[in-house]
């Protein structure tokens, strides 16, 4: 069968169909679409500030050539008109494919000596393809066209010679080079960044097929559809270049953060609805559901007990073991719209337990157990503004430096242990007692007169001596006490008098 009789064939389907006029409006139709939608992408890319701008420009003009270049068809009875457009598109083709080619190389940023080479020869190739073409327009040396009119409708028809085997060749190769340089991007890359760069892959790979199922016959075609698809190839570049890269990768990007954020965060959009969550907050609440719009912050603060309180937007949670600390925050357009609101929430167990052993270190004597020296300095701020009557008793442990050198420091070290279990054991709660250097101590007894604060210390002093002392070493304990009244209203005035006192026992 000749190819003038393969296209009466065709011809004849399509009239069985839809009928030779309805059949030409809707190809032409679809050819318009593909011309405006490349247009608009034009228009929208020439506005992007973007260092991509140019080679995507550069892309459409040649995609938006090759799609008006096979609209002739639709518009011309002309056989030399329709074969000489027909060539020029073959031409345009070749160097849109080796433009697709630099832009994959720039858009993956694999830019090396062997992908110079590859441009390189993609170049020559097309340049030598293209020479070709422009031959055929005059000599038909590449492609053999044939012009059949079938009811008043003509069809153009090819038949393919050596050159055009050659340029099919050529026209793989360079395919191959763009989708080896998409096949090593994604091997580099993790798996969640691979969509943009399969789906030009797949693009451009079923374009090809579409392109040979036509020239071939292996489907009955009347149209070149391939050439309609070619507008994908132009929304396919946009997409990767400003939409993909821009949004879709940010998405990913935020996505892949916010998963793998050691710290749980929920998300609530303008409606209070739940938006989103990380892999942390799942753990801590394993009901949390996307697709459940009853799930709102309203309901997530009630059903979860959150600790919040209106015109704060940091609290203290405790859940189970864990303590966290967390944040609540609206967040707004710069019109003052609420986009949504978000809860971060941080572990801070251990600074906790780190911080409460820290305050008990610098709070707490940290061999005897009672307050330190720099506690009792903070309260003497508070004993300042007491109104009360307060004895204030110095404490003495007598010899404690020769117990140290005759029997260690480890001797002298239990001495005090156990002098601090008497103080706290006979004074339980109703008195405040602080360890103020090596060997002495302070109470003070709020209203207390100095009658009962020297009968309870006399106590003392009597079962420190009873119960500190062994067969080895005898432990004594001498006491002075003051009274806080006007004449000596400063604390630290009222516990130098008591130590006075306690030293002139001890001279005694």
């Amino acid at each position: 069968m000749s190819n003038a009789e393969l296209n009466v064939k065709i011809f004849l389907y399509a009239k069985s169909v839809l009928g030779d006029k309805i059949m030409n409006i809707v190809y032409l139709l679809l050819y318009a679409i593909a011309v405006v939608v490349v247009g608009f992408v034009m228009v929208k890319t020439y506005l992007e500030k973007d260092i991509m701008n140019r080679k995507v420009l550069i892309s459409l003009t040649l995609t938006m050539i090759c799609i008006v270049s096979y609209s002739v068809n639709f518009m011309t009875d002309n056989y030399n008109i329709m074969s000489a457009a027909t060539s020029i598109m073959m031409v345009v083709q070749d160097f849109l494919l080796v433009t697709l080619f630099i832009y994959t190389t720039a858009f993956t940023r694999i830019r090396n000596k062997a992908t110079k080479v590859m441009t390189i020869v993609s170049f020559a190739l097309a340049l030598v393809d293209s020479v070709v073409f422009i031959v055929n327009i005059f000599n038909e040396i590449a492609l053999k066209y044939s012009l059949v009119k079938c009811d008043g409708i003509y069809v153009l028809g090819y038949e393919g010679e050596l050159w055009f085997g050659i340029h099919a060749v050529m026209s793989m190769l360079i395919v191959a080079f763009i989708i080896a340089v998409l096949v090593i991007k994604c091997i580099r890359i993790p798996g969640a960044y691979w969509g943009r760069y399969i789906v030009m892959a797949a693009g451009l790979i079923f374009i090809v097929l579409i392109k040979y199922v036509f020239i071939y016959k292996i489907i009955d075609l009347r149209f070149d559809i391939s050439i309609f698809l070619y507008a994908f190839i132009g929304v396919m570049v946009y997409w990767n270049t400003f939409w993909y890269s821009k949004k879709n990768m940010l998405t990913i990007t935020h996505t892949m953060i916010i998963d793998h954020m050691h710290v749980p965060v929920i998300l609530f959009d303008y409606e209070g609805v739940l938006a989103d969550f990380n892999t942390s907050m799942k753990v801590l609440f394993d009901d949390l559901e996307y697709d459940d719009r009853e799930q709102t912050i309203d309901w997530f603060i009630k059903d979860k007990c959150v600790p919040v309180t209106a015109g704060n937007d940091t609290f203290e949670w405790k859940l189970a073991d864990k303590v966290y600390d967390c944040r609540i925050e609206q967040l707004s357009d710069d019109r003052k719209r609420l986009l949504g609101t978000i809860i971060v929430m941080q572990d801070v167990t251990e600074l906790k337990r780190a911080y409460t052993e820290l305050e008990n270190m610098v709070i707490y004597d940290q061999l005897t157990g009672v307050y330190s020296m720099y506690s009792f300095m903070e309260h003497c701020k508070t004993y300042d503004g007491f109104n009360g009557s307060m004895a204030v008793a110095v404490c003495d442990i007598d010899r404690l430096s020769e117990i140290n050198l005759k029997y260690g420091q480890k001797a002298g070290n239990s001495v005090l242990v156990n002098v601090a279990g008497v103080l706290k054991k006979m004074l339980k709660d109703f008195a405040y007692i602080a360890r103020l250097n090596e060997a002495d101590f302070v109470v003070v007894l709020k209203n207390f007169s100095f009658e009962e604060a020297d009968s309870i210390l006399a106590k003392i002093e009597k079962a420190v001596s009873r119960e500190c002392s062994n067969d080895k070493m005898k432990v004594s304990m001498k006491y002075g006490i003051a009274i806080r009244g006007r004449a000596n209203g400063w604390m630290m005035d009222v516990v130098h008098e008591a130590a006075g006192k306690m030293k002139e026992k001890k001279g005694r």
